[in-house]
């Protein structure tokens, strides 16, 4: 079993306020790097034990939390230095540190009392020290800030035992984040190209989807005109044969006349002689 403290700096001795900031994915991509080189030696039980302050301490958790499923003899611990840590932090801050907590394999106060005397503190340092093998830092020796009496504590601590340390230094970070920022350019041009590649694919389906309905489109279009058409010729068949009849009935009786006066011209005396000769008849 190996256990390596995480310490280094706070986010804001590094300019560091929001979660989303490019600095936080570079300095966790960092302890990943560290933690995949340890853990790939062996399968030996792996822990990372660390504080509750907010920079290096939590990265250091929620790398090793993502860490886990691939590698699942990593474990994670989380020390306070006192009880009711961090009770005097905004709200957003608390809930971060609550939800940390409840993810962690491991969580305990090193004193069972809130804050009352730096001797907490040092306590917390030789409790981290005795209970790891390792540390690992954040840190700098030439931008100091309150991670210098951790490793002022820790440097001390090595040459009385065999304990190791690693730190990482700005010019580690800064050659880290130029490397960080090329896998983002590649990765932004794959982005980029897989997006015009579905842009493409979505052009070419509303292409047939347009042609598909065009061709429907006018296929309704002429099915209209013929039904239309039909319509059209129905009706005029339907005008012509009510304006035949009675023009028909009209022209027989100009023809029933036109005979009559004819019978009367040719054979008019006929006709009234005829009528004189049988009047005795009646």
């Amino acid at each position: 079993m190996k256990r390596v403290w995480v310490t280094g700096y706070r986010s804001y001795e590094l300019n560091i306020f929001k979660d989303n900031d490019p600095k936080v994915q570079v300095i966790k991509e960092v302890l990943k790097n560290y933690l995949r080189a340890q853990l790939e030696l062996n399968d030996d039980e792996f822990w990372v034990i660390t504080g509750p302050q907010m920079g290096t301490e939590r990265w250091g958790l929620e790398a090793a939390l993502e860490l886990q499923a691939d590698f699942p003899q990593l474990k994670t611990a989380l020390m306070f230095p006192f009880a009711e840590f961090g009770k005097q932090w905004n709200e957003n801050n608390q809930l971060k540190l609550t939800s940390i907590t409840q993810q962690v394999d491991f969580f305990a106060n090193v004193s069972d009392k809130p804050y009352q005397s730096p001797q907490q503190l040092r306590n917390y340092q030789q409790f981290m020290l005795t209970h790891t093998d390792e540390a690992f830092l954040l840190y700098d020796p030439e931008y100091q800030g309150k991670t210098k009496y951790d490793y002022e504590i820790i440097q001390k601590y090595k040459e009385e035992s065999e304990y190791s340390m690693t730190f990482v230094d700005f010019d580690e970070l800064q050659e880290e984040a130029e490397e960080w920022a090329e896998r983002q350019r590649e990765k932004d041009e794959l982005d980029v190209d897989a997006f015009l590649d579905d842009v493409i694919k979505d052009y070419d389906t509303y292409n047939k989807e347009l042609e598909r309905l065009n061709d429907e489109n006018e296929r309704l279009r002429a099915k209209v005109d013929e039904l239309n058409r039909q319509v059209e010729v129905g009706s005029s068949m339907s005008n012509q044969t009510a304006s035949r009849q009675p023009v028909s009935s009209a022209t027989n009786m100009d023809i029933l006349k036109r005979l009559s006066n004819l019978e009367r011209r040719v054979f008019g005396s006929q006709l009234d002689g005829n009528d004189n000769n049988d009047s005795h008849l009646l």
